[in-house]
C-alpha cells in the first residue's frame, strides 16, 4: 500500500500548519535554541519575580480563554498544587524560565507538558507532536490544542516533533502489511492511532512493551476499548526481559524501535539491542530503527532540562547522519544483516522549500535480509517541503 505525500504526511493537521510561513516570527526553534543555550552558559539564575511571573502568566492565560468560572478554578487549583515542584524546576534552569516568559506561559497545555516530562512521562508528553496534550486542570484527558495556544506551535514546529511524525508516517506501509509486530518502547502507540491506521480491522497481532510504570493509566485515556479488543498484547516491563522470552523468537514480521536506540549511550548496548531484535524476526522479517541526530533543538532540550534525563536514560544522538550510518554499518556487518537507510531532511521550517536547506533530524534504518527502501513505498519529493 503506497502513500501519496499530499494525502499522507502533509495531510496531518500539524504538517499543514508548518507550511504556514506566518508562524515563523512567533516561534523559530533553532534561533530560540541558541538563545536558551547561551542563557544557560551565562550562569544566570532566575529571580523570584521572574518565577512568579510564570505562574501568574499561566493563570492569566487560562482566565483569558475560560468562560466558565468553575473550569478556571480547576485550572488554578492544579497549577497552585504543582507550583512548588515546578518552581524548583524553573529555578534550576534560566533557559527554561526564559522559554516560559517568551511564550510558554501563554498556554493551558505547555505547563502540564513540562510537568509530565519532569515525571518522566515522555510518551504522554509526546502527544503534543500530533496536536494533543493534557490541560492544566489536572484531569487525565488529552485535548486537541486550539489555535492561538502557544503549545500548538511547539508541537507543530519543534524538529523532534516533526521527526516523530515523519517516522510514524514512513512506517505506515510496512506496518499495515505485517501480520505480527513487536513494538519496543511502545508508549501510547501513536503510529497505530494516526493517519487512519485500520487498527482492529487487520488480521494482525501487536506485541508492545514499555517500562513506564503508569503507562496503562494513560493508554486508557486514548483507547476507547480494551487493548485486547484490538489484538494488542501490552507488557509493562523491562524491554530486554521481554525480548529474551523464547516464545517470541522467530515470530515477527516487523520489530519496530523508533525513538529508542538513541537512549542507549554505548555502542555495545546498541549492538545487543539489535541482536535481540533480530532474534525475534521470522525469515522475512525486518527491524525498523532510527538514530536521532544532534541539532540545536535537541541540544537545548538537554541543556535547559526540557526533557530531563536520569543519567542512565539520557538521549544521546549521533553527531550527524554519517556517524549514525557508520555505527549501524558496524553493528549490521558484524551480524551479517543487510540494511538500508533513509535520511530525514524536512526540518519543519515553513520557509524551507527544498531539501538543500533542511537539516536532518534522524536516520531511519530497515534491517533484515529483505531490507530495501521500497518497504516504505517512498514517493518522489516527499522529503522536499512543497512550494506555495
Amino acid at each position: 500500500m503506497g502513500f501519496n505525500a499530499k494525502e499522507g504526511f502533509f495531510s496531518h493537521p500539524l504538517n499543514r500548519f508548518i507550511m504556514n510561513g506566518d508562524v515563523m516570527p512567533v516561534y523559530s526553534p533553532n534561533e530560540l535554541a541558541i538563545k536558551y543555550i547561551q542563557l544557560m552558559k551565562s550562569g544566570q539564575v532566575p529571580t523570584h519575580e521572574q518565577l512568579e511571573a510564570i505562574r501568574k502568566g499561566v493563570i492569566d492565560y487560562c482566565e483569558s480563554v475560560h468562560s466558565s468560572k468553575d473550569a478556571l478554578e480547576e485550572d488554578v487549583r492544579w497549577i497552585n498544587a504543582t507550583w512548588p515542584v515546578m518552581y524548583e524546576r524553573f529555578k534550576a534552569s534560566m533557559g527554561l524560565t526564559q522559554m516560559m516568559l517568551d511564550g510558554g506561559m501563554n498556554s493551558r497545555y505547555f505547563y502540564r507538558y513540562l510537568y509530565n516530562t519532569g515525571k518522566k512521562r515522555f510518551a504522554v508528553a509526546l502527544e503534543i507532536k500530533d496536536g494533543y496534550s493534557m490541560p492544566v486542570s489536572g484531569a487525565d484527558v488529552f485535548e486537541q490544542i486550539p489555535k492561538g495556544d502557544w503549545a500548538l506551535m511547539v508541537g507543530a514546529i519543534e524538529p523532534v516533533h516533526v521527526g516523530r511524525r515523519q517516522t510514524d508516517w514512513l512506517c505506515q506501509s510496512v506496518l499495515r502489511k505485517a501480520k505480527k509486530i513487536f513494538e519496543a518502547g511502545a508508549g501510547l502507540l501513536p503510529a497505530y492511532r494516526r493517519y487512519g491506521y485500520p487498527l482492529g480491522e487487520l488480521d494482525q497481532k501487536i506485541v508492545a512493551c514499555d517500562s513506564s510504570p503508569d503507562i496503562l493509566r494513560f493508554l486508557s485515556a486514548v483507547f476507547d476499548k480494551p487493548l485486547e479488543d484490538y489484538n494488542i498484547e501490552y507488557h509493562v516491563d523491562d524491554l530486554m526481559k521481554v525480548m529474551d522470552d523464547p516464545q517470541y523468537f522467530g515470530q515477527f514480521d516487523v520489530v519496530r524501535m523508533t525513538g529508542l536506540i538513541s537512549y542507549f549511550r554505548h555502542f555495545e548496548e546498541k549492538k545487543v539491542l539489535i541482536e535481540k531484535a533480530a532474534r525475534l524476526l521470522n525469515d522475512d522479517g525486518v527491524i525498523l530503527v532510527d538514530w536521532w541526530l544532534m541539532g540545536a533543538s535537541l541540544a537545548r532540550s538537554g541543556l535547559i532540562n526540557l526533557w530531563p534525563g536520569d543519567g542512565t536514560s539520557q538521549l544521546t544522538p549521533a553527531a550527524n547522519a554519517e556517524a549514525a550510518v557508520a555505527e549501524a554499518t558496524e553493528i549490521c556487518e558484524s551480524m551479517g544483516l543487510p540494511f538500508e537507510h533513509i535520511n530525514d531532511v524536512c526540518n519543519g521550517n515553513p520557509l524551507c522549500y527544498t531539501q538543500a536547506h533542511a537539516v536532518p533530524k534522524f536516520t531511519l534504518f530497515v534491517i533484515g535480509k529483505n531490507a530495501s527502501p521500497s518497504v516504505f513505498d517512498p514517493i518522489p519529493g516527499i522529503y522536499d517541503c512543497p512550494t506555495r
